[in-house]
This record gives structure tokens, C-alpha cells and sequence, in this order.
């Protein structure tokens, strides 16, 4: 075999060992990265909900709070003996 090939196989076997270590590293990054904005989605999920609670619920209590005078109107009356 050539120098120049003999040498050169040489060097690639040197190589993989690090090659191998510095792929798995990057694969375990990744894998954090993608837990971690798997994370931060649903925390932004939670804010969603919450965002929407705090607009929804002082609306459905403002619409029971106008609509109660009147239904208890019509309940007393629809009750009433002799009408």
C-alpha cells in the first residue's frame, strides 16, 4: 500500500473515536433543547388558560349578574297562587 493511503487510513481511525463522542454530545443537547421548548410550550398553554379564565369568568359573572333580577321575576310570578 502507498504511504500516502497507509497514512491517511491511519489518521481516519483516530478520527471516529472523536467523531463518535462529539456526535453523541450534540445528540444529548439537542435532546435537551427539545425537552426544554417542549417546556416552555406548555407553560404557554397554562398562560393561555389562565389568560382566557381571567377574561371569561368576570364576563359570564357580569351576564348572570343582569340576568338574575329578571329571571327571578318570572319565577315569582309563574309561582304565584291564582295568577
Amino acid at each position: 500500500m502507498p504511504v500516502h493511503l497507509q497514512t491517511m487510513s491511519e489518521k481516519k481511525g483516530s478520527v471516529v473515536g472523536p467523531a463518535v463522542g462529539l456526535g453523541t454530545a450534540a445528540s444529548l443537547l439537542a435532546a435537551q433543547k427539545a425537552d426544554a421548548a417542549s417546556e416552555i410550550a406548555q407553560l404557554a398553554v397554562d398562560q393561555r388558560v389562565l389568560l382566557l379564565g381571567t377574561l371569561f369568568i368576570p364576563v359570564l359573572g357580569w351576564v348572570a349578574f343582569n340576568i338574575l333580577p329578571g329571571l327571578i321575576r318570572q319565577l315569582q310570578v309563574g309561582l304565584a297562587p291564582g295568577v
